[in-house]
């Protein structure tokens, strides 16, 4: 319940939401193929200008992680 400074009591709450274009991301590759334990590229680009990218997360399941939008890894293991 909210009451506002007037007194009126209210269980309704409005707010305006401003919601954004989603942002168009691609994701590429240095090379087609990998071997194991050779480094790989990783880059990420959003091409969406209304849309920016706060932060970006890789996460490699190797307990390596980075934030940049371009990234090289070695490749530990396979799915």
């Amino acid at each position: 319940m909210l009451q506002s400074k007037e007194g009126c009591v209210s269980n309704t709450v409005e707010k305006l939401i401003d919601v954004k274009q989603s942002p168009a991301i691609d994701f590429s590759l240095s090379a087609n193929e990998a071997c194991k334990n050779s480094p790989v590229t990783f880059k990420a680009e959003n091409f969406n200008d209304t849309t920016g990218i706060k932060q970006w997360y890789f996460n490699f399941d190797d307990n390596n992680f980075s934030g940049d939008s371009v990234v090289m890894q070695c490749l530990l293991k396979w799915r």
